[in-house]
């Protein structure tokens, strides 16, 4: 996924006027899990960006989101809607079995998260957005877009 979003991101980068254009993009994955801190590599962050994982997280986990970002810094949260998470379980194969796994799945409420959130000192800055899923997204998806 960090190959398409390098992708993306370059290209729309493109197509602004460089003095929009941020200087340097680092994408990187790393594992939040044990740790309340995060990777050293990981600290002081303009943006944190876990999407579609907090409901296979604990909740604490906002607490090493707030440790790896600038004291400006931002977090750009997407997670499942409860309503869909009822219907779908994510699921990967293990690459190295080719056993399918599925993680242990949470339902999360948005209050629940905007209240663990608070306690870490985040608030809503622009928007909460719930996003219905139409058959245009679903065709995008199907397409790789």
């Amino acid at each position: 996924m960090l190959d398409v979003t390098r992708t993306r991101c370059g290209a729309h980068f493109s197509t602004l006027p460089a003095s929009l254009c941020p200087q340097e993009v680092i994408l990187r994955v790393h594992e939040v899990l044990p740790t309340t801190t995060g990777p050293e590599h990981a600290r002081n962050a303009d943006d944190v960006v876990p999407t579609l994982i907090l409901e296979h997280l604990p909740l604490e986990t906002f607490s090493a989101c707030a440790a790896m970002l600038k004291p400006d810094g931002h977090v750009l949260l997407a997670f499942i809607h409860p309503e869909l998470a009822k219907l779908t379980q994510a699921g990967f194969k293990c690459p190295v079995s080719g056993e399918k796994v599925r993680p242990t799945s949470h339902l999360r409420l948005l209050g629940d998260v905007s209240r663990e959130a608070g306690k870490c000192g985040f608030e809503v800055v622009d928007r909460v957005m719930e996003t219905e899923v139409c058959e245009e997204m679903v065709q995008l998806w199907a397409e790789g877009r």
